[in-house]
């Protein structure tokens, strides 16, 4: 199980012990990549390590890195047929989580991963996060690769997927702001996912979020340079999709650069738009 925290005290200790209250059948290890905190969570990471001795590994820096730094090295700490993601500010609810999604892994030799649903918390009220993100509708049983270039809507703090089944980057993918995006993008190009319906995680929405918080302009912006790094790494496959997808982000984003007075911004996104495949402007 990886968990990547950086100014987390407040949350971490909740974090793992929620993932060490897991009950299953074989043995898993807690991945803890402390990213030079300023705020006691480096010193926390540290004693959670000495309480349970065997069972987490730290794997600390001795200046920060930064969020893709941070997930690389434990990505080449994890040695485990499994890996499991939770961010040093969520939370697991099920205890039960890890072995059903092993359970479903190992019947199901085509699926490269497993997630569930999740609870977006803020100032301890809790809501839907699947059904928001696709508004409603009802989350697929089967997650392809062209569903998720069309919405990011898996909570990371839900993930489990096959160790092994990670491709090589190529240099644009490595690039990508949205880490988990392109770690989805990445598996699914040899499989596809499975979702269990039900509530495993809380994902904690705060103002120490690296994106949940921030304005909507640079999420779109975000967003777009994301999707622009997974068509590099798509090379060409699904390229409808990708474009009906830059196309949705380049609308929205126009008329929020406008708003905001970033006139050049807004005229470059809508010479961007008028440019998309398959766009037809009224």
């Amino acid at each position: 199980v990886r968990i990547i925290t950086f100014k987390h005290a407040i949350y971490l200790r909740r974090c793992v012990e929620s993932i060490l209250a897991q009950r299953t059948h074989f043995p898993y290890e807690v991945l803890i990549g402390e990213d030079y905190s300023p705020d006691g969570t480096r010193e926390l990471a540290f004693e959670l390590a000495r309480e349970h001795p065997g069972r987490i590994r730290l794997i600390t820096a001795d200046r920060n890195g930064g969020m893709k730094a941070n997930g690389f090295r434990l990505r080449m700490a994890a040695r485990g047929r499994y890996t499991a993601l939770c961010e040093g500010d969520d939370q697991w609810i099920d205890p039960d989580k890890l072995q059903m999604q092993v359970d479903i892994l190992e019947s199901d030799p085509g699926a490269v991963g497993c997630f569930t649903d999740a609870w977006n918390e803020r100032d301890g009220r809790r809501s839907d996060y699947i059904s928001v993100w696709l508004g409603r509708e009802k989350c697929p049983e089967v997650v392809q690769l062209e569903d998720i270039i069309g919405r990011n809507f898996i909570p990371t703090a839900s993930m489990l997927y096959r160790t092994a089944s990670q491709l090589p980057l190529n240099a644009a993918a490595v690039k990508a702001p949205l880490g988990d995006q392109k770690l989805h993008v990445n598996l699914l190009r040899s499989g596809y996912y499975r979702y269990l319906p039900r509530y495993t995680c809380v994902r904690e929405v705060h103002s120490g979020g690296i994106i949940s918080m921030k304005d909507a302009l640079h999420k779109l912006e975000t967003n777009i340079r994301s999707l622009d790094a997974i068509a590099e790494l798509l090379e060409g496959r699904s390229t409808a999709v990708v474009h009906a997808r830059m196309a949705a982000l380049l609308d929205q984003v126009v008329p929020v650069a406008a708003r905001r007075g970033e006139v050049a911004k807004a005229k470059q996104y809508l010479a961007r738009l008028r440019a998309t495949p398959g766009v037809r402007l009224g």
